[in-house]
């Protein structure tokens, strides 16, 4: 399992596996109140049970 930035690039290098895109928060800004959701995907070579 991996997670990655959910850009094209990322989605259709991926696209033969088990991809779920979640969302996430990043906590790179100093200001918390600047901190926005991001998406990511969850990248499986197995199928979720």
């Amino acid at each position: 399992m991996l997670s990655n930035s959910a850009t094209p690039f990322i989605q259709d290098l991926y696209r033969g596996y088990d991809v779920k895109i979640i969302p996430a928060q990043l906590a790179i800004n100093s200001v918390a109140s600047k901190r926005v959701p991001i998406e990511e995907v969850l990248v499986r070579k197995y199928a979720a049970k």
